[in-house]
């Protein structure tokens, strides 16, 4: 949400949280916004810590969401471009009580 704020500051747009029963009784939550989108020279690097676009911060937020969600919790996060603009996370969080290491692709 905050990157998503900062994304939009000063020009506007819309952000939208979509969260949704997954088929294993876990959860999807899609976190949507409309603004200028990640630039693909460092879309493939964004969960790594020190990576940003910001001009102040140390690019550890999304890093440590990664981490939360995946090492924590179990679950699995990805990043992806809108077609029509602006950026995509999509969190898949396994059941309560039944957190396996997740692998494989995000489906949604």
């Amino acid at each position: 949400m905050k990157n998503a704020i900062d994304a939009l500051a000063g020009r506007g747009g819309r952000i939208m949280i979509i969260a949704n029963a997954a088929a294993d009784s876990g959860v999807e939550i899609h976190v949507v916004d409309d603004g200028p989108g990640i630039a693909p020279s460092i879309k493939d690097r964004i969960f790594q810590a020190g990576v940003t676009t910001k001009s102040s911060g140390w690019g550890v937020g999304l890093s440590l969401t990664q981490r939360i969600i995946e090492d924590l919790h179990g679950g699995k996060v990805v990043v992806r471009s809108r077609r029509t603009g602006g950026t995509v996370f999509d969190i898949r969080l396994p059941p309560v009580g039944k957190k396996k290491k997740s692998r494989g692709v995000f489906r949604t």
